[in-house]
């Protein structure tokens, strides 16, 4: 089944942001450590040596108006030049069991499943703001 909204896959994968769409990759660095790297819907490069991880999709227009708006505020995308940020293993833990979610969902031929995706990317970035943001600026 292909869902035209959504898109959930492993690296390496070449293109994996396309303008329009925010993507959530989960990923080890250079360093072995796991990052979790958030992209805007703007058209930019990403940075390369990304070989090993987890990229989920969302297209633009699945996510409420005043989200996309409130999101311009926040210092939490690469685009703007913040991330990838490095997760603790509690974190790390936290961000997996959600990509895990998302990827029994995604094929699932469950009625409501747009909002329930769409919840599990708003989540993705409440973890972002939370842990990235909020915490610096304690």
């Amino acid at each position: 089944m292909y869902n035209l909204h959504y898109h959930i896959y492993q690296l390496p994968q070449p293109d994996i942001h396309k303008k329009g769409w925010y993507s959530f990759c989960l990923f080890n660095d250079t360093s072995g450590k796991s990052a979790l790297l958030l992209l805007d819907a703007s058209s930019v490069e990403i940075p390369k040596g990304l070989n090993e991880g987890i990229v989920f999709s969302v297209q633009e227009d699945q996510l409420p108006n005043q989200v996309k708006e409130s999101l311009k505020k926040y210092p939490l995308f690469y685009q703007n030049g913040h991330g990838p940020f490095v997760l603790g293993a509690a974190q790390q833990s936290d961000v997996k069991k959600l990509f895990e979610k998302i990827g029994s969902q995604i094929n699932t031929s469950y009625i409501y499943k747009d909002y329930l995706l769409a919840n599990f990317a708003l989540q993705l970035i409440h973890f972002g703001i939370k842990h990235f943001v909020l915490a610096n600026a304690l």
